[in-house]
């Protein structure tokens, strides 16, 4: 029996198999958790739309006047009329890794602490900004317009002072 070999692997080219397959794994993986984080600022962002415009909604339907309250410290936003939570509305909470990092009102600016949107019966706001982040550098700036309630959103915050952006200047031409 010497011109009849058997086939079969030896243990070096299984081993370098399941090397290559576990490398194919992990890529994969590190794939999918990028698309993840990238969902959940998109969730996020979602989130704190949804509230602006409910919230300007339910002032219309009542009548009564309400505020926005953003607190940086905790990242929460959260809607209030005569200083209680309303039932409909829930906050907004940030997950783990995301934080307020700036928050822009019609005259003041803050970066830490909290702030207080007033809204109008009427539906209407001062005009403001939100810039949240979230992990590995992502970067959204969301400015609310006050009478309308569009939102203008922006990929990479972009530092710029929105106080002096919507302040009327001359044009040194």
């Amino acid at each position: 029996m010497t011109g009849r070999r058997q086939q079969a692997f030896t243990l070096i080219e299984a081993a370098a198999v399941l090397v290559l397959i576990g490398l194919m794994a992990s890529a994969g993986a590190l794939s999918l958790r990028s698309a993840y984080r990238g969902s959940q600022m998109n969730d996020v962002v979602s989130r704190v739309k949804a509230l602006d415009r409910s919230a300007r909604s339910l002032v219309q339907l009542t009548g009564q006047s309400g505020a926005i309250h953003i607190d940086t410290a905790k990242g929460s936003i959260r809607f209030a009329q005569n200083h209680e939570s309303h039932a409909g509305l829930l906050p907004v909470v940030l997950p783990d890794g995301f934080k307020l990092t700036g928050v822009g009102g019609a005259s003041s600016l803050s970066s830490g602490g909290a702030l207080e949107i007033p809204c109008s019966a009427l539906g209407q706001t001062p005009v403001y900004s939100l810039s949240i982040s979230g992990p590995k550098e992502q970067t959204r700036l969301l400015v609310f317009a006050g009478l309308t309630g569009q939102v203008t959103e922006l990929e990479h915050d972009a530092s710029f002072d929105l106080d002096k952006l919507l302040s009327p200047g001359i044009d040194a031409d």
